[in-house]
């Protein structure tokens, strides 16, 4: 999974007192439409100053870095005493920050980066306003950053991307002989890393570029003979300005971990998914609603729904019912609460549950690792 520190230039401004940033009390915001919540109103730590960019390692760093290096060759992190383990792990972040994410802006055509003016009590509709230090961090629409250096990352031509076959590697390489059991999981451990993968990134469709043609053997059984055709990645949409820049992708949906999958990531998806009353989600029968679009009624109307099968549709519904139960849990102890507060504050706890839900019983759960499975 990748961050963003990327924005493509477009010309409407940001609200940053949208209806996820004022939702909820009069405390904290007047009607829908009105100007900015008062830096006073807002909880404490929102009025930080913006903190420095993330910058090259100090002296300590550096030395930290080169101590857990040489102990890390002999015991790894959770074989530490715990204090000793908790720095480990903050070393070797800074350090897969600094050698595994490299920025894509300044590729040309992004907006400047502007500071958060005040931080939102609740998550925005479009993933933006989190970050103290640029506004548009996270936002839909915005570039997914690289996992190697740039000059690493110029794609391929056609012919060598197809040399040897990606088909023929597959059938030699990673073809499964005889069946393989999986004793920690089961097919929904598969089910929920596509839920969340759908949350945190997606390139869109490409219905323009023509796709690859995956070569194949005489021997293959592929579908009959059929010719193997695989979708390019949609390309960013806003145009390069800087010279000599290796392409760069536009994640579709909210960078953050804020269960837009299921919210959606914009205000009028949203609220087309909402009852407007209790700040319950839409279920018809303890079902979601069919996809409005034409041709679309076999899927959930739901916050992103590509890719979907039945599993998928098993996850939706489940934590759309969550978040119902949320609300209700909620409105019994605060019975004044509109629609808009009740349905933001259950997104935080729903989006909460399946952090949770992810990192400590999926990731234990796929994982015989001892740092995994070490209570």
């Amino acid at each position: 999974m990748t961050d963003t520190t990327d924005t493509p230039a477009t010309t409407d401004t940001l609200d940053t007192t949208d209806a996820a940033s004022t939702a909820g009390s009069a405390e904290r915001a007047g009607p829908k439409g009105t100007t900015a919540v008062p830096a006073a109103a807002l909880p404490a730590q929102s009025r930080h100053p913006a903190p420095v960019g993330y910058g090259p390692p100090g002296l300590l760093e550096r030395l930290g870095s080169a101590a857990f290096a040489r102990i890390n060759h002999s015991r790894e992190w959770w074989e530490l005493p715990g204090p000793v383990a908790l720095l480990n792990i903050r070393v070797l972040r800074d350090d897969l920050r600094r050698q595994n994410l490299y920025d894509t802006f300044g590729a040309g055509g992004e907006r400047p980066r502007r500071a958060t003016p005040a931080l939102a009590p609740f998550r925005s509709y479009d993933g933006s306003g989190y970050d103290p230090s640029d506004t548009d961090m996270g936002k839909v629409g915005t570039r997914l950053d690289r996992n190697a250096p740039l000059h690493m990352v110029f794609p391929d031509s056609d012919d060598d991307l197809m040399t040897p076959s990606p088909r023929e590697i597959s059938r030699q390489l990673l073809a499964r002989k005889s069946f393989t059991p999986a004793p920690t999981l089961n097919l929904l451990a598969a089910a929920w890393i596509q839920f969340q993968n759908h949350g945190w990134a997606n390139h869109g469709d490409n219905e323009e570029a023509e796709p690859f043609t995956v070569p194949i053997a005489a021997d293959d059984d592929w579908a009959g003979g059929c010719p193997m055709r695989v979708n390019r990645t949609r390309p960013d949409p806003v145009s390069h300005t800087g010279p000599d820049a290796p392409p760069t992708y536009e994640n579709t949906v909210t960078h953050w971990w804020d269960g837009s999958q299921i919210y959606g990531s914009d205000e009028e998806r949203c609220r087309s998914l909402r009852t407007g009353e209790h700040g319950h989600l839409i279920l018809r029968q303890g079902r979601l609603p069919s996809d409005p679009r034409p041709g679309m009624a076999c899927l959930d109307h739901t916050g992103m729904n590509s890719d979907y099968w039945t599993g998928l549709s098993l996850l939706h519904t489940l934590f759309a019912k969550e978040h119902n139960a949320i609300c209700d849990q909620i409105r019994s102890h605060h019975p004044t609460w509109d629609d808009e507060r009740l349905f933001h504050t259950a997104r935080l706890v729903n989006t909460a549950l399946m952090a949770k839900i992810h990192t400590v019983e999926w990731t234990r759960a796929s994982s015989t690792r001892p740092c995994c499975t070490a209570r």
